[in-house]
């Protein structure tokens, strides 16, 4: 059992969009978007999410009384509730992990991606509205990825997947208002691709190698170089 409200759609140009709307239109905290397919899904950086039907395309309203610099640990947040679901699922010789900063990877390749978008309240200083997008390939994935259906003996479907997903939501957004980041963020780094490895990060104007070291309180790369360590909040990971 969970505590979302879900509307369903046949089909939505992109369910964040919906979402980001109905926010803006005081929809509550807890409001859950779902689409059949989406003609304009999309990830990180605007690039585009091939939705044919079958697979999970939801996005979910938070409200939650927290600073712009710690909204991104929402984000961390969704990726575990992924990884709970996922790895109760998947047979057991499949390998899940964590890609910085909100995919969920098995056996490297990807099955998950998040897609965080918010609205910040001037007068308070903290979010109005956060939209938390989650895209999971259940039934097929683009040429290179991988679906649930591809390392699962179990009869799943996208809706029995999704209300698997929104029970582990739910707890690990307990635990979160409970207890803070700090499990969260250590469950994260448990399935972390590439932690303590040498990586080479991609940012707008530079491509910076050095060694993974983790994440911080805001979810931001930890990047080891000379033993001095650099904090990225936003860039494309890439392994040796």
């Amino acid at each position: 059992m969970h505590n979302f409200s879900v509307h369903f759609f046949d089909e939505l140009g992109s369910t964040n969009d919906t979402a980001k709307q109905m926010a803006a239109e005081a929809a509550p905290s807890g409001t859950v978007i779902i689409a059949d397919q989406q003609s304009l899904g999309r990830g990180r950086q605007g690039n585009p999410w091939v939705s044919p039907k079958g697979n999970l395309y939801m996005s979910v309203i938070l409200r939650e009384e927290i600073s712009a610099k710690s909204a991104g640990q929402l984000s961390f947040l969704a990726a575990v509730a992924l990884a709970d679901t996922v790895g109760k699922l998947m047979r057991p010789k499949h390998v899940l992990q964590q890609k910085w900063p909100n995919d969920v990877w098995v056996d490297r390749k990807k099955l998950s991606g998040i897609l965080l978008e918010s609205e910040y309240a001037a007068d308070t200083k903290t979010m109005d509205w956060i939209v938390v997008g989650m895209g999971v390939n259940i039934t097929t994935a683009p040429e290179g990825a991988i679906a649930l259906k591809d390392i699962t003996d179990a009869d799943i479907n996208r809706d029995k997947f999704l209300d698997l997903l929104l029970t582990n939501l739910d707890i690990r957004l307990a635990q979160w208002r409970s207890e803070g980041f700090s499990p969260i963020q250590r469950d994260w780094l448990k399935n972390a691709r590439a932690l303590d490895q040498d990586i080479k990060v991609r940012l707008p104007k530079e491509t910076l190698m050095g060694t993974f070291r983790g994440i911080d309180e805001s979810g931001c790369l930890l990047l080891e170089q000379d033993g001095n360590l650099k904090k990225i909040a936003s860039g494309d990971v890439f392994f040796e």
